[in-house]
């Protein structure tokens, strides 16, 4: 456990505990209706090839690094390991389901990301402490209404000069 401890939070979301902040904006930001969906590598069986886990909706994915439109999220993953990545649903259950023991004895799910109760809880408290600290970050109803106010602000911007 001490060997997460001094890890940066952008690291400790980025790098094995993607699955836990997804889970926690769900919890925290349950208004938002998000589901939680898998980007993975094509050509391997699903088990094997999950590259990053996070919250979604309408098109965008939100992480740890708050709200991106996933279709780009797709072309750079795509691009930067080479390989033609996908998106698609993944169950929560699924998710945090303990399939097998890692070489020091901690609990992992079927797709090697850690589960055992001391990790789950650190990363938990973690994700939760930042995601209230600036929910507005992580909260697509926020998007969709500056979109809104830009396209109202436009359209009487246009009549005006009519």
């Amino acid at each position: 456990m001490e060997e997460i401890r001094g890890l940066s939070d952008l690291i400790l979301f980025t790098s094995g505990g993607c699955h836990i902040f997804a889970k926690a904006l769900l919890e925290v930001l349950a208004i938002e209706k998000y589901e939680v969906r898998c980007v993975r590598r094509m050509g391997q069986g699903f088990n094997k090839s999950v590259y990053h886990v996070y919250a979604y909706k309408n098109g965008y994915m939100v992480d740890a690094l708050g709200i991106h439109a996933e279709e780009d999220y797709i072309a750079w993953a795509t691009a930067r390991n080479e390989m033609a990545m996908k998106a698609e649903a993944c169950e929560m259950a699924f998710l945090f389901k303990v399939a097998k023991k890692d070489g020091q004895g901690r609990d992992q799910n079927e797709l090697g990301l850690r589960l055992d109760t001391e990790y789950l809880a650190h990363v938990d408290t973690k994700a939760k402490a930042v995601i209230l600290d600036t929910p507005e970050r992580y909260q697509l109803s926020y998007l969709v209404a500056g979109k809104a106010m830009i396209a109202n602000t436009a359209k009487y911007e246009y009549e005006r000069l009519l």
